[in-house]
């Protein structure tokens, strides 16, 4: 009905916009990350019928504020590639775009699609993984590898 009125705006951006407004401090640090031992890999695929690395991480997230957090991106810094991330529900054995409750550690899975391939079959991939939550505030966990799958 009102196609005229499409706006693109974040919701980090909508979280500063709220907090300028009623001048409320926002937390500049909201979440610990931990990469989960022996959960991470990259293997070859397609996407768009080109050959892709698909590149996959678990993790621990911990919300070490008093309100929810959203993780609203993630990215590796090389190539930069904007990934996925799924994170489990707080009370089912599901898992998307759902918030970290306070004071609570759950999982998540990170998935990026990069093209070209930067890194032949049995060799290992390391990169940075960068999160960023609904404030705006960004967390570069440096220097994570992520092994083949050897087929």
């Amino acid at each position: 009905m009102f196609d005229f009125l499409k706006i693109d705006i974040s919701l980090s951006d909508i979280a500063k916009w709220l907090h300028s407004i009623f001048k409320l401090p926002y937390p500049k640090k909201t979440i610990k990350i931990i990469n989960r031992d022996n959960s991470n890999w990259w293997s070859e695929g397609t996407k768009g019928n080109k050959p892709a690395m698909q590149v996959v991480g678990d993790w621990y997230l911990t919300n070490i504020t008093d309100n929810e957090v959203l993780i609203c991106r993630v990215e590796v810094n090389k190539p930069k590639t904007i990934g996925n991330i799924f994170v489990k529900h707080p009370k089912n054995d599901i898992y998307g775009n759902y918030v970290i409750l306070p004071h609570c550690t759950t999982d998540a899975r990170t998935d990026f699609w990069i093209q070209p391939l930067i890194r032949e079959k049995g060799e290992t991939y390391k990169t940075s993984v960068i999160f960023t939550d609904q404030f705006g505030n960004r967390y570069n966990v440096k220097n994570i590898l992520f092994p083949s799958l050897k087929k």
